[in-house]
């Protein structure tokens, strides 16, 4: 089980949109979050399992 923070403390990439999809259609995302950041900024951070 992970510890608290334990996210955070990995490693942080950035994917265009269609490597996530890539991501999510290989079933290779674990877990999800979106965040809205103001106006029309939207931020998805994936849990990616198997890399």
């Amino acid at each position: 089980m992970a510890t608290p923070g334990e996210l955070f403390e990995q490693e942080f990439e950035m994917w265009t949109p269609a490597q996530a999809k890539a991501f999510f259609r290989a079933g290779m995302v674990d877990e999800f979050f979106v965040s809205d950041v103001g106006g029309e900024l939207w931020v998805l951070t994936l849990l990616v399992v198997g890399r």
